[in-house]
């Protein structure tokens, strides 16, 4: 289903529960910022665009090349348009990541550094005549209060071809190279709880799941037999998780393995 106003303006209060207290100056000078946004000038001729997200007001800044690779104008792309850009099927899931990131960043605070440490997906994002690319999305901290808290992050997009029903499949990398750390870790586990929180499938429908999600090609008979339960209250369960996953993700899931594996790879399960 598309985001609707209301959803919107939720997750805004959200994400602005984590800054009532901002404390200043802000650490990183106009400076640092202007050697970036010149960069990503540059690099905007490369099917690549950028924006800054201001979380202290909620608004998009320094929108650059978004125009020239989806169509729309750099004045005015709001917070609203973002989040409508995006497949249905992955709003949620990118709402949960940025609050995931914020309560792990603000547990604790220095923990990152300016436009380093970035979390990377890719996502189907529509241009303005409605057609989905799927784009390589970093986003990194561009502000700090005086605390060290993210109160502005970068997000710089790269546009690799025509969706296609991939999985978004996030994943960390830094500077130094490394592909997780510590701090990644703890976000994973909050991503997943919040997005387990949310998730359309009963108890029981999503104890089949990881077990299919553990890819060992398992039947609905094997299924039934490690849960002490028939393969014909298996195969109810797993038209209802078709039914729920169709619903949820808009994709045209065929099995309740397909599932599974969507949501292994999304870092679900």
């Amino acid at each position: 289903m598309s985001l609707t106003k209301q959803e919107y303006l939720a997750f805004k209060a959200r994400c602005a529960q984590f800054l009532t207290d901002v404390e200043y100056p802000l650490r990183v000078s106009e400076e640092e910022h202007g050697r970036f946004l010149n960069t990503a000038k540059i690099t905007a001729g490369h099917e690549r665009f950028s924006f800054v997200v201001n979380l202290l007001s909620f608004e998009i800044t320094h929108c650059i090349g978004a125009e020239r690779w989806l169509g729309y104008s750099s004045r005015p792309y709001s917070m609203f348009d973002y989040f409508k850009s995006i497949h249905p099927s992955y709003v949620e899931q990118l709402m949960q990541m940025a609050i995931a990131t914020l309560e792990v960043t603000n547990q604790f605070p220095g923990s990152v550094r300016y436009m380093d440490q970035r979390i990377i997906a890719c996502i189907p994002m529509k241009d303005k005549n409605g057609e989905y690319w799927w784009v390589k999305r970093e986003s990194a901290s561009f502000q700090f209060d005086a605390k060290g808290r993210i109160t502005a992050y970068a997000n710089l997009f790269t546009v690799v071809k025509e969706y296609d029903g991939e999985s978004m499949t996030p994943r960390y990398s830094d500077q130094a190279g490394n592909s997780k750390n510590e701090l990644y870790d703890m976000f994973v586990e909050r991503y997943q709880q919040r997005i387990r929180e949310r998730l359309p499938f009963t108890k029981r429908q999503f104890e089949i799941l990881q077990i299919y999600s553990e890819g060992a090609g398992w039947t609905s008979q094997q299924v039934g037999r490690k849960l002490s339960i028939s393969k014909q209250t298996i195969d109810k369960h797993n038209q209802s998780i078709l039914t729920a996953a169709r619903n949820q993700y808009a994709r045209l899931f065929i099995s309740a393995n397909e599932v599974a594996h969507f949501l292994r790879t999304e870092k679900i399960i």
